[in-house]
């Protein structure tokens, strides 16, 4: 195992104010080693940018045309000897599946109802396999030597038609799908599905669809398509999240622009400040649709500032990042119950600290990575919502990644967050959660969240917990390592009697460890428990307020096990 870094005494002498700043820092290290703490370190201030997966949102459910009506066949008889059936119009089975409903009538006396209810079977056959327009038709005949006629209308869409907004759509990428619609014959409710959810994924695009029978061909339906446009959207936050390093207080404010051009593209900006201007973080990002299967490239650059104090010594230590992520998603599954989305991203990561006072460089940190990683989500029948997403990683020694050699290093002047960290490391990131119904007010949320890494890694890379997801009674980014894991549950109560106020009651218990591969110290770990009410007064204005108590260890800036109080609230355009 590798030692911890050292940093050298001859620096040190040379530079008083220095040595006096690395022992303001001794309470928050780990090891002896001179370490800044996590939650004022610029590659952690950015993953408050972060948020874990959550199920994709869905339009209405597609209406279903009924069943037609069955025509009786002619004949005065209310019975009569069924020597056969001819199916006509079957091409998404094999014969002998659609004839196995009709095979035990066959031979025998047989009523009307009787073949009535094995047409309908075999309906039921055809939608639960998901050919939503799918029909089994005994049509009016005359009976030939106890031979009945049975019709299959697979079903398929004839005719597409929009209304509401125009889609402002010059890459014709709404009209793309609607045709991919419009040839699937015969119709299945996985393609159905499919390309209305596409269409709602595009920027800032609402659609929403009814489908009626067609008044001129059997078997075929219209589907009209009712589309809704929002070009700009907004939001504005406050909570106090941030360290007291920070400033405690923290605003946010975000803009976007949906489809302006009509290219199909995002532009948004987020930033955060702190209100003592110890903190800003800015966000720039640009989605775009690429292809007619869903498939989009973002692009996204981040930039964070921070001027920390350390024990109310103000300007001790100055901070900067400057990242970027270009990533590739593809929804392998789109559906309402169930999504499959591959992604593959390259990003980079500079990350630079200096102390104010003499303006020496204590880390300079520069990572290039590549990323891959699936998310999927469930609704199931069990009343239950699932997520579960991994990520692979790997960092790379390219595009100005900076790899200073072993014996700068071992003598204390590579100037990197972890003395021993790897440009080329390897990880795995697992998040896995289920939102479960207990009862019509009562759900609980458990949530897992995890990384794995037999490397030595630099700070940006490293695994965190604290704030707002895992371990709220701590700040965030308060225990970082190589690698750990967190978990959660969370018991939620809703609450109708305050309508139109949308509240929930919640309670919660986390528990996390963080380890490290390159300290004689183990690992960390450490538990919080609380309650909370989150409230929605309509679709603009939402609030929280949250007390939260550290259970082992002390919460650091506080010095203390108290409980803590939090809150913030957000409105929306």
């Amino acid at each position: 195992m590798a030692k911890a870094h050292r940093p050298g005494t001859g620096g040190i002498l040379k530079s008083w104010h220095r040595l006096i700043f690395l022992f303001l820092l001794i309470p928050y290290q780990y090891t002896g080693a001179a370490e800044i703490p996590g939650a004022i370190q610029p590659g952690q201030i950015e993953k408050q940018l972060s948020r874990p997966p959550s199920p994709r949102a869905t339009p209405p459910d597609i209406p279903r045309p009924a069943v037609q009506a069955a025509p009786h066949p002619e004949g005065p008889a209310a019975s009569f000897h069924l020597s056969d059936v001819s199916i006509e119009g079957v091409t998404a089975y094999s014969p002998d599946i659609p004839k196995g409903y009709f095979s035990a009538l066959i031979g025998k006396t047989v009523t009307l109802a009787q073949l009535r209810t094995a047409a309908e079977n075999l309906t039921s056959h055809y939608r639960n396999d998901g050919y939503v327009l799918a029909q089994t038709l005994i049509p009016t005949q005359t009976l030939k030597e106890g031979v009945v006629t049975i019709k299959v209308v697979e079903g398929f869409i004839d005719s597409v038609k929009f209304d509401g907004d125009q889609p402002n759509d010059s890459r014709g990428l709404v009209l793309a799908y609607a045709e991919k619609i419009r040839a699937a014959r015969p119709l299945r409710q996985s393609v159905l599905e499919r390309y209305l959810l596409l269409m709602n994924d595009l920027p800032g695009l609402a659609a929403s669809a009814s489908i009626t029978p067609s008044a001129t061909q059997t078997g075929a339906a219209g589907l009209l398509i009712t589309l809704s446009r929002k070009r700009f959207g907004a939001q504005a936050g406050f909570n106090n999240r941030l360290p007291k390093l920070l400033g405690t207080y923290r605003g946010e404010v975000y803009v976007e622009e949906n489809n302006v051009l009509g290219w199909q593209e995002k532009a948004y900006a987020r930033l955060f400040q702190s209100f003592e201007g110890k903190m800003t973080l800015l966000s720039l990002g640009q989605d775009i649709d690429v292809g007619t299967e869903g498939t989009k490239f973002s692009a996204v650059v981040n930039q964070v500032w921070s001027q920390s104090s350390i024990f109310d010594v103000s300007n001790g230590l100055r901070s900067n990042l400057i990242s970027f992520n270009l990533a590739v998603v593809h929804p392998l599954i789109r559906t309402r119950n169930s999504n499959l989305s591959l992604r593959g991203s390259f990003s980079g990561v500079d990350s630079q600290s200096d102390e104010t006072l003499s303006g020496t460089t204590l880390i300079d940190d520069r990572i290039r990575s590549f990323r891959v990683g699936l998310t999927y989500d469930l609704a199931d029948s069990f009343f239950g919502i699932n997520v579960a997403d991994i990520e692979l990683s790997q960092g790379a020694p390219i595009f100005g990644a900076r790899d200073p050699s072993e014996s700068s290093r071992n003598d204390g002047t590579a100037k990197l967050s972890t003395a021993h960290g790897q440009v080329d490391y390897t990880k795995a990131n697992l998040y896995l959660s289920r939102l479960q119904s207990l009862t019509q007010h009562l759900s609980l949320l458990a949530a897992f969240n995890g990384q794995y890494t037999e490397d030595v890694l630099l700070s940006p890379e490293q695994f965190a917990i604290g704030g707002e997801q895992f371990l709220r009674a701590y700040d965030p980014s308060e225990f970082i390592g190589d690698k750990g894991w967190a978990a959660k549950g969370e018991l939620r109560y809703a609450i109708d009697a305050w309508a139109p106020v949308n509240t929930l009651l919640y309670g919660f218990y986390e528990y996390g460890e963080v380890f490290f591969n390159d300290r004689r110290q183990a690992k960390i770990s450490a538990a919080a428990a609380g309650a909370g009410i989150r409230l929605s007064f309509n679709p603009y204005f939402s609030g929280y307020i949250e007390g939260a108590k550290p259970l082992h260890p002390t919460e650091a800036s506080e010095g203390n096990r108290d409980m803590r109080l939090f809150g913030g609230f957000r409105l929306t355009y």
